[in-house]
């Protein structure tokens, strides 16, 4: 396709080269935060939108004005084709994804972000279309994280019931101490619950 001149056409581009779909309010899509282009009383609005609060940008008098805009603006944007296939711990050895990315030639970006105290986490991405062959790597590299909530579930499910038996089978002689034994059990029945949600998690996965 050549460069879009209607709406229609600069979605169907996006879709196309495989843009990513939340960051930017095409053709009527909806997105949490990001840009949009919309028609407005015969004109056409650039606008940015964030938890539904929208601010006009740019106006522009005909579609193809506004599209050719749009267009340099998603196409000008390195973050617009990114996809994310993996967020792990550094501490995971990670060479035979790079592996797997590297025998099919697919580019990749890596960054590393701050996750907790001596806890660093690893982002991989791939660029536009190629995130079409990289489903399996995806699953594969999700290990980690659904370990992880394994491993959490499995702390707040026990946790729960020494909590609630703490609170539950203490006593005291002041009004503080039962505040405090009552705050014990109701954080036990919370962890449990809690737990349990991230034991149903950790199984759908």
């Amino acid at each position: 396709m050549d460069i879009p001149e209607t709406i229609k056409q600069l979605d169907q581009w996006m879709k196309n080269n495989c843009y990513r779909n939340d960051s930017y309010a095409i053709a009527g899509r909806r997105i949490y935060e990001g840009y949009g282009l919309k028609k407005k009383n015969n004109r056409y609005i650039w606008y940015y939108t964030e938890r539904g609060q929208e601010q006009d940008l740019n106006q522009f008098d005909t579609e193809t004005e506004a599209v050719t805009y749009a267009y340099d603006q998603i196409k000008n944007d390195k973050y617009a084709d990114r996809h994310m296939i993996a967020f792990v711990s550094n501490k995971l050895n990670l060479s035979p994804l790079y592996n797997d990315l590297n025998k099919q030639n697919i580019n990749y970006f890596t960054d590393e972000l701050f996750y907790a105290e001596n806890d660093y986490r690893t982002r991989i991405f791939v660029f536009g279309c190629d995130i079409k062959k990289v489903n399996n790597l995806k699953i594969k590299y999700k290990t980690s994280t659904k370990n992880n909530a394994g491993i959490y579930s499995a702390v707040l499910i026990i946790s729960g019931p020494l909590l609630c038996g703490l609170g539950y089978g203490g006593t005291s002689i002041s009004f503080l101490g039962e505040i405090f034994h009552g705050i014990l059990f109701y954080t036990g029945l919370l962890s449990a619950f809690i737990g349990f949600l991230l034991f149903m998690k950790y199984l759908s996965k």
